[in-house]
């Protein structure tokens, strides 16, 4: 964090993120909040991936493609996943995915589209992987090809007074830059960080004496 006080920098332990036990955005979130009188800036973090179709979109008249094989959720397997119905109607995906929450760290849960939601419960990012089917989900194929899917959150920080949040972070082989792209903030142009500066006058007005 660059001039925190107006000149001072401050450097935070190291964080990885990624999608194991001890890593992750909901971990350096915990690291920045654990300095924040220091900082006199807060953060919180939201990992949670929604399915843009709904699952099942694939279904087949041949029921066996109406699975998903050698699923895997942040490296721990799953499984296969058979007659996989739209919508998830008799709970078969959530029933999988949840009965590992302890160790994958992901809830699932289906909205009211028929949508799959993946929460992280602790922060680390989430990897959903399989050899075949992965599709039949409905998530995003977004990582290695469009064969995973992939998402580590998002970190929302906000300063306690009017100054700028100025932070640098080191790229993925640990050498210092001069923004923040691993841990999701883009340019300080504004046009891939969303910024806002909200005080009491812009809530309320301006003071009347």
């Amino acid at each position: 964090f660059k001039a925190v006080n107006g000149t001072d920098d401050i450097s935070l332990e190291s964080v990885v993120i990624s999608h194991t036990v001890g890593t992750g955005i909901g971990s350096l979130a915990e690291a920045i909040n654990k300095n924040s009188n220091e900082l006199q800036v807060r953060a919180s973090w939201s990992v949670q991936s929604s399915g843009e179709k709904t699952i099942g979109n694939t279904i087949a008249a041949d029921k066996t493609k109406n699975r998903v094989d050698g699923l895997k959720i942040n490296g721990i397997s799953l499984g296969t996943i058979n007659d996989i119905l739209p919508n998830d109607a008799d709970g078969n995906v959530l029933a999988a995915v949840n009965n590992l929450t302890s160790q994958t760290g992901v809830q699932a849960s289906v909205d009211a589209r028929g949508h799959l939601v993946l929460t992280s419960q602790d922060g680390r990012g989430i990897v959903v992987q399989a050899t075949a089917g992965l599709d039949v989900l409905g998530l995003e194929l977004n990582s290695d090809n469009k064969t995973k899917h992939k998402n580590y959150g998002r970190l929302t920080l906000i300063r306690n007074d009017a100054r700028d949040v100025i932070v640098v972070a080191n790229d993925k082989a640990g050498k210092p830059t001069d923004d923040a792209h691993s841990i999701g903030f883009g340019k300080t142009d504004g046009t891939e960080a969303a910024e806002a500066v909200i005080n009491l006058r812009s809530i309320r007005g301006p003071f009347n004496l």
